[in-house]
């Protein structure tokens, strides 16, 4: 035998015949098990709003609430009628809301400072917020020589300018990512005041903001990651007017400083496990110097975890964590909040075939108050032809914040965490034939939540739990696009081109459709007499429509987003509200490459239609306005 391999091998050394194999595409990618209803944003969006916030584009292209405070102040979100502190926003997997509000402000979060986001709109093993969560995350670090430039400008018809450059370079050790955005706005403009009857501008409302963050990871003997995530940002802003107001001197200044401290050893087919320790550094700063009004908190948060995966084969998945967290307030002693516990999934997949189901636990102590232990009991099924269908049964909590508890005057030492119990159902619908691709998510829940927490009282307020709240509703995400021409491969000899001269013709259709009908109301109350019992919480509409159509033909694309908000109820009793509204807006974008350097031109048109509006009471949205910016890459 040893004889015939050796004559075997010199006969293939002699031969002088080459065969080139054909290229391997990926088609598609083995998609992760649905338990819930999540939607991703997709690339082409992020790209196309790289020069604004979070805020707008949460606006019109996804089915949450955005609580808009107006222009150069606080935007917060609301997930299927829950309250803001409720939702949780992750980066890299950490909860960075504040530690003393339990909030994060949309209007700070420029979009250009994230390579994916998606909107988890309900609880999960990896997300543990009462509501739903929007997940930030980067690139994942990838060890090869590699080197990327990007730089982009904006500008504002509201006299708002912005600007971002970003650098990658990597080789088989190093992986470095550094991110610096700056944003100067005047937002100018005019609006018509009901309250005075009279044209007005809208003044003091100046803001600067600058958000540096780099992300680094060095590859140890090709076995190890150790990774670093360093995020530094500062928002210096003025507060303008409400409608209501004469004047404003109020102001705001907002600084973080965060890093995520990531070990991940190398680990195989069945197992792995990742260390994780961040520091959250926040400081907030408010003045209103004509009621002599100053007020600072400085916190610390250190959330810290250790996480284990086993896979025991192709079918069954164990996961294990143990966390904790520890929250100070740094100029006042003794107030601090402080956590430990575990949670714990398991996920058997191929049950006959075609069902999947996750069991999942959570238990955390506290050194302020109990907390139950919760869990999840989530299952799929994959019916047939791309239609698949999800439920989802579980409990959670939310830890009252440290303004809750400390805020002097008005904390409440003795409040309890809300707890809520949970259950969702829906089904997702995939389908690819030739050139068109649908797909189509539904989801139905329910949520009640007890010992809701709620401020209240006469000169000072103060947080109580005092209510019963129940949250139900139906959602729907539908995606149709369809290739009018397929796409070629580009001729040869023109790979360095100017994609509107050479470039293959073809166009792509493309429509969304977003709905949510939300009821929130409240179902018991400590208050005697409370006339909020059956009633809409304020500021949750029963009703949001969004729709997309637009097409992409070579390197032109075009979209018309048109989006609806119902009534808003601004009172616990009904008594009052604001109008719905309707808001157009188109936005366009050239793509071009040309040797080496590569990037697009985007146009948006905001309010095209001019809706007056107010997102709430006293705040008048702007008109009519515009947005053009520029993003150049090498290579």
């Amino acid at each position: 035998m040893t004889i015939l391999a050796m004559i075997f091998v010199q006969s293939l050394v002699a031969q002088d015949t080459t065969h080139v194999l054909k290229n391997a595409f990926i088609y598609e990618q083995k998609k992760e098990i649905q338990f819930s209803d999540i939607q991703p944003i997709p690339q082409a969006i992020i790209n196309n709003f790289q020069n604004t916030t979070l805020q707008q584009l949460l606006e019109m292209h996804s089915n949450v609430f955005v609580k808009n405070y107006g222009i150069s102040t606080l935007s917060t979100i609301s997930i299927r009628g829950s309250s803001a502190a409720q939702t949780q926003v992750n980066w890299h997997g950490v909860n960075i809301n504040h530690a003393a509000t339990g909030l994060t402000d949309f209007s700070t979060l420029a979009v250009s400072m994230f390579d994916h986001i998606d909107i988890q709109y309900s609880s999960s093993f990896k997300n543990t917020s009462l509501s739903g969560s929007v997940n930030l995350d980067d690139s994942k670090p990838e060890f090869k020589r590699d080197f990327k430039m990007k730089a982009a400008l904006g500008y504002e018809s509201l006299q708002n300018i912005s600007a971002l450059a970003s650098v990658l370079y990597s080789d088989q050790v190093v992986y470095n990512k550094t991110k610096i955005m700056v944003n100067h706005a005047q937002n100018m403009y005019s609006f018509y005041n009901e309250d005075k009857d009279e044209k007005k501008s809208n003044k003091h409302a100046k803001s600067k903001q600058i958000g540096v963050m780099n992300d680094f990871a060095v590859n140890i003997r090709s076995k190890h990651v150790l990774s670093i995530y360093s995020w530094l940002q500062h928002t210096q802003r003025e507060i303008p007017a409400t409608t209501f107001e004469p004047f404003s001197a109020k102001e705001e200044s907002i600084s973080s400083f965060r890093n995520i401290f990531e070990f991940k050893p190398k680990g195989n087919d069945y197992y792995s496990t990742t260390s994780s320790l961040a520091t959250l550094l926040d400081h907030y700063s408010y003045e209103d110097s004509t009621v002599h009004i100053q007020s600072k908190v400085f916190t610390l948060t250190l959330p810290y975890s250790q996480t284990f995966h086993l896979k025991f084969n192709r079918n069954n998945n164990f996961y294990f964590k143990l966390m904790g967290r520890s929250s100070f307030m740094l100029n006042q002693s003794n107030n601090n909040l402080h956590t430990i516990g575990f949670n714990s999934s398991f996920t058997r997949e191929n049950i006959l075939k075609r069902i999947a189901v996750k069991l999942f636990v959570q238990k955390e102590i506290s050194n302020i108050f109990s907390l139950p232990m919760v869990y999840s009991l989530s299952t799929n099924v994959k019916i047939k032809y791309g239609l698949d269908a999800y439920a989802n049964l579980s409990s959670n909590y939310r830890m009252p914040t440290l303004n809750e508890l400390y805020y002097n005057p008005g904390g409440n030492i003795d409040l309890k965490p809300e707890i809520s119990r949970n259950i969702e159902s829906g089904f997702n619908y995939t389908k690819t034939y030739h050139q068109h691709y649908l797909l189509l998510g539904t989801a139905f829940y329910k949520r009640k939540v007890d010992q809701w927490i709620a401020w209240y009282g006469n000169s000072i307020l103060t947080p109580h739990n005092i209510q019963q709240v129940e949250s139900k509703g139906f959602e729907m995400n539908l995606n149709y696009d369809v290739i009018l021409k397929k796409y070629q491969k580009p001729v040869v000899g023109y790979d360095i081109i100017l994609i509107g001269r050479k470039y293959p013709s073809y166009t792509t259709l493309k429509s969304s459709i977003l709905y949510a009908y939300t009821l929130s109301t409240t179902q018991q109350s400590a208050i005697a007499n409370d006339y909020s019992i059956g009633k809409q919480i304020p500021y949750v509409p029963r009703y949001q429509f969004k729709m997309s159509v637009g097409f992409q033909h070579k390197n032109i694309e075009m979209h018309l987003v048109q989006t609806y908000t119902g009534y808003r109820f601004v009172t616990t009793d009904e008594s009052q509200y604001l109008k719905p509204y309707a808001i157009s807006t188109l936005w366009a974008a050239y793509h071009y490459r040309y040797q080496a350097l590569k990037g697009a031109i985007n146009l948006r048109f905001n309010n095209i239609l001019n809706t007056a509006y107010q997102s709430i009471v006293g705040r008048v949205m702007p008109g009519r306005n515009g947005n053009i910016s520029f993003t150049f890459e090498i290579p």
